[in-house]
Parts: C-alpha cells; structure tokens; sequence
C-alpha cells in the first residue's frame, strides 16, 4: 500500500509539474523561450512571442517576425480530442524571404477551424492593395479545396511577392475555385480580369532583351479550367498598338507541354518601329500557332498580308520564311513609298541560327 501511495503522490506530482509548465502563466513565460526558437529555426527569421497563454481549452497567442509582421491566434482548443476553433489576425509589411517579398502591407484576419489531419482557414482583409477573400481546406497536409477572390491587385507588388522584375504597373482581379480529391489533381477554373497595365520599357530591355521606343499600355482578360491534368485557356489582351487573342490553350501539367492558337492584330502599323528608317501605314492581322516543352519551341505564323500569302515557322533557333503571290506594288504602299515597280514574287528565306544575329 505504501508502494502504491507513493506511484500515485508521483504521479500527482509529474502532472502538476505539466500542468504548471503548459497551463499557468509561470509555465507559458518559461515555455516561451523555447518556442521562439523552434519557430526561428523552423522560418529562418528572428521572432518575438509577445503574448502566450495557454490553457487545456484556450489558446492567446502572439507572434512578431522581423518587427514587420505580427501574428495573433485566440479562441478554444481541446487537447485532448486535438482540434482546435480559432480567429487569427496577420499584419505584415515589407516582409523578405528568400522565396518571397511583401512590400505592401498585408491585413487579414479570420477563421482556422477544425482538428491537426484536417481544417479550413478562410478570411479576408487587404492584401497588394486588394479587397481579398480566400478559403483553404487542408486534410492530411495537402490542399483539397482553394478558393480566391481578390479584386484590383496591383501587378507590380505580385511580381515583387513573386520575387519576378517588374516588367509592369498596373491593376488586375482574379478568381479562383479550385478543388481536389487527393491533394495533387486538381480541378475547376481561374477568372483573371486586368483593368489596366503599362509595360516598364527599360526593365523589358534589360531582362528580355527588346527594346521599346513608346509605352505601352494593355487591358484584357484571361480565363482559365483546370481538369485532367490539363489548364484550357482563353484569352483576349488589347494594347495601345495590338490585340492579341487566343481560344485554344492547353497547358499539360505533367509533361509542362503548351499548345496554343493566337490571333495577332495590328490595325495600325505606323506605331510600330520604324523598318530600315522607314515608317509603316496600313494594318495587318497574323494568325498562328505555339507549341512549346521543355527547351523546345515551335511558332507557327500566317497572314495574307501585301496581296499573297506569307508562312513563318521557327523551330527552336531556326527560321523559315515561305512566301507566294507577294504583290510589290502594295509592297511599297505599306512601306509608304512611291510605286517604283510592280510584279509578283515568290520565294524561301531560311535563317539556320536566329541567336547569332
């Protein structure tokens, strides 16, 4: 009996001393320490646990990451049955990784509910200048459900959050409703709306190496379904000089294979760059094709331009031109020039290098 006395007064004592170390404000003020350096080690980034109170049915808990972000969690929590209903609040600005850059400021608060193999987080707030509002259902650590809908995002902060040089300014919505059985496929659409974009002339020329002499401001939209391993794409973009559209895109996840229709329409060449310091007049429409894996790539383009029919196809670096019927007279009125001669001409023009200049 004594024996018996003694496991139990132990046993009494482990769990208090638990209890003490998990449920009281002497246990949380020496549990804190300990966390913010899990949680440093875990993100790669100074932390500071400013509030943590925790008890068998409650948890406050606030959590500061390189004095820009601020995390708050309150609300129930069960131990024992391991889930959890809980209001959280996240306020970043100007936060840095090494994957990703906030340089606007982010405010977002809402639910995460539901227990450690599965749970739903959804809110809404301000996030890259934008009205958002999300939900994310996780279940055994994969995403089974995705849901977005944020209106005026400024093009230049997601191409900064995405670590992406900012080749344009402007203001863009998406909408995205996906969901998935298994965490890997995944199926239903993206709704892309951009409202207004201008191109950053000197970034396009130092990154992509094209040099544009004027601005050059775009508007469109680009609608998008995933099923079967495989996004259909949609597409109408108008510009200040083009408008580019496309009806036919598919994009194969598994192999990364793209494939896709396009209509180009040029319905005024004078604002394109001058050819051999002669400036253009007319209009043109070219129609073709692109198909592109890996480091291969295949453009297909046809227009029936100067009164015959011209085909482009490039094949990774190499380039051919077919041309029939070509009339020279309408030759020299696009060049806007006099008519010095008029014939018809046919002919090949093959370029085996294109990156040689």
């Amino acid at each position: 009996m004594r024996i018996f006395i003694s496991i139990i007064v132990f046993i009494m004592f482990l769990f208090s001393l638990v209890y003490i170390l998990l449920f009281t404000s002497i246990g949380n003020n020496i549990l804190k320490p300990y966390v913010e350096k899990i949680i440093t080690k875990n993100i790669k980034h100074d932390v500071s646990i400013e509030s943590l109170r925790l008890k068998p049915d409650f948890l406050d808990f606030k959590m500061v990451i390189d004095h820009n972000a601020t995390l708050v969690l309150d609300g129930k929590i069960n131990l024992l049955k391991q889930n959890f209903d809980l209001i959280y609040k996240i306020d970043a600005n100007n936060l840095h990784t090494p994957y990703i850059a906030i340089t606007s400021h982010i405010l977002l608060d809402g639910n995460l509910k539901g227990n450690r193999h599965e749970y739903i987080i959804n809110g809404e707030g301000t996030a890259f200048k934008s009205k958002t509002k999300f939900l994310v259902a996780i279940k055994n650590k994969k995403v089974r459900k995705l849901q977005i809908d944020a209106k005026s995002l400024r093009i230049e902060d997601i191409l900064a959050f995405s670590n992406q040089p900012i080749y344009s300014h402007g203001v863009l919505s998406v909408v995205v409703d996906l969901v998935s059985d298994d965490g890997e496929n995944f199926a239903g659409t993206i709704k892309n709306t951009i409202y207004f974009g201008v191109l950053n002339n000197d970034i396009i020329a130092k990154h992509f190496g094209v040099k544009l002499k004027d601005a050059i401001s775009y508007k469109g939209s680009i609608n998008s379904k995933i099923s079967n391993d495989i996004i259909y794409s949609s597409g109408n973009i108008l510009s200040n000089i083009a408008q580019l559209k496309f009806n036919k895109s598919e994009y194969h996840i598994v192999d990364q294979r793209l494939s896709a229709d396009y209509t180009l329409i040029l319905p005024n060449l004078g604002l394109l760059p001058p050819v051999a310091g002669q400036k253009l007049k007319g209009a043109m429409q070219v129609r073709g094709s692109v198909m592109m894996k890996g480091d291969n790539r295949v453009i297909k383009a046809q227009s029936k331009k100067f009164g015959g029919l011209i085909n482009l196809s490039v094949i990774n670096q190499k380039a051919t031109l077919h041309f029939i019927g070509l009339q020279v007279a309408k030759m020299w009125n696009i060049l806007n020039l006099k008519r010095y001669a008029d014939a018809s001409i046919d002919g090949d023009i093959t370029v085996d290098d294109l990156s040689q200049g």
